[in-house]
């Protein structure tokens, strides 16, 4: 026997699911997933949603942004460190920078450099394990102006990109 879920606000029964085209909060301003499944609160506004291999979609969208031709957004660059299980301390012990020079990279203060870029996007492409691997001194040796991607489209071989034309 199943157990029906109930909202966390007002304690109504989730509704039948339903497919959407749902925002992902992801830190990216325009990131979609088309035909999520949704879950509606019949008591309020208030939705469960459900998404498959959230590993594996974050790892198709870092991926998209590692290739991308033009410099990488504020967003992307937050996007990016977050992907890589990176605090902002982190990040800049890994960069040889403050952690004041990475949250200017994320609030857009201050351009990353074209190094910083690159060495960002090959740990994105790499995938977040390796980034937990990388030496953050010598005497430590282990330890889109818009995003190309409009849809997300779950998928029996797993995350494909779309675009707002297609169906």
């Amino acid at each position: 026997m199943s157990v029906q879920k109930t909202c966390p606000d007002c304690g109504a029964p989730f509704g039948e699911m339903e497919r959407r085209t749902m925002y992902y909060n992801c830190s990216l301003s325009d990131v979609s997933i088309k035909d999520m499944e949704v879950y509606p609160c019949t008591g309020c506004f208030n939705y469960e949603v459900s998404i498959p291999d959230i590993l594996g979609l974050n790892g198709k969208i870092a991926r998209i942004l590692a290739v991308k031709k033009e410099s990488l957004l504020p967003e992307e660059i937050t996007f990016l460190r977050k992907y890589s299980n990176w605090n902002i301390s982190a990040m800049a012990e890994v960069f040889h920078v403050t952690p004041e020079i990475v949250a200017r990279w994320e609030n857009g203060h201050q351009k990353i450099g074209p190094v910083a870029e690159r060495l960002l996007r090959f740990i994105a492409w790499q995938g977040p394990a390796f980034g937990n691997t990388i030496p953050t001194s010598f005497e430590d040796p282990v330890r889109v102006t818009k995003i190309s991607l409009s849809y997300v489209i779950p998928t029996e071989s797993g995350w494909q990109e779309g675009s707002h034309g297609e169906e």
